[in-house]
C-alpha cells in the first residue's frame, strides 16, 4: 500500500513558515509598544513628582528664575508626554495592521490544512476500502480451495470445518 501523501505539503509548510514569521513581528511591535508605554509612565511619574514638589514649603518663596526653570521643566515634560502618546499611537496602528496580516497568514494556512484533512480522509477511506477487498479476494481463494480438495485430503488442515 502507498503511503500517504499531500500534494501541497511544501505550499503548507510555506504559509507555516510564513505565518510563524508574522506572529513574530507581532510580538516584536507588542514588546515595542510596551516599552513606549512604560517611558510615557515613567514621564507622567517624573511630571507628578514635580509638581507635587513646587507646593511643599520651598513654593512660598519667590524666586523668579527658579519658578522660570520649573516652568520649562514642566512645559518639556508634557511635550515629551505627547510626544511619547503620538509614538504609541503610530505603533498601535502598525500593530492593528501585523494583527491583519497574521489574521490572513492563519487563514492561508488553515485552508490548505483542511484541505489536507480532507485528502487524508479521503485516503484512509480507499485504504480500507482496498483493504476489504483483499480480504474478500482471500476469503474467495480460501472457500474454492475448499471444494477443490477432497474431503479426506482436507479433514487435517485448518480449513476443515467438519460440515462437507
Amino acid at each position: 500500500m502507498k503511503r500517504f501523501r499531500y500534494r501541497f505539503q511544501r505550499i503548507l509548510e510555506v504559509k507555516e513558515g510564513v505565518e510563524n514569521l508574522r506572529r513574530a513581528e507581532l510580538a516584536e511591535v507588542i514588546s515595542v509598544i510596551n516599552k513606549e508605554k512604560a517611558q510615557l509612565e515613567f514621564v507622567n511619574r517624573v511630571k507628578q513628582k514635580h509638581m507635587s514638589s513646587d507646593r511643599g514649603k520651598k513654593a512660598l518663596r519667590f524666586n523668579v528664575e527658579l519658578l522660570r526653570t520649573g516652568a520649562n521643566y514642566s512645559l518639556m515634560l508634557q511635550r515629551n508626554i505627547e510626544e511619547q502618546k503620538e509614538q504609541i499611537q503610530k505603533i498601535e496602528s502598525v500593530v492593528e495592521d501585523k494583527r491583519k496580516s497574521l489574521l490572513e497568514a492563519e487563514k492561508e494556512r488553515r485552508v490548505y490544512g483542511k484541505l489536507k484533512d480532507r485528502e487524508q480522509k479521503l485516503y484512509l477511506k480507499e485504504q480500507k476500502k482496498e483493504e476489504r477487498k483483499q480480504l474478500d479476494q482471500v476469503g474467495e481463494r480460501i472457500h474454492h480451495q475448499k471444494f477443490r480438495i477432497p474431503k479426506d485430503e482436507m479433514e487435517g488442515t485448518v480449513l476443515y470445518d467438519g460440515i462437507n
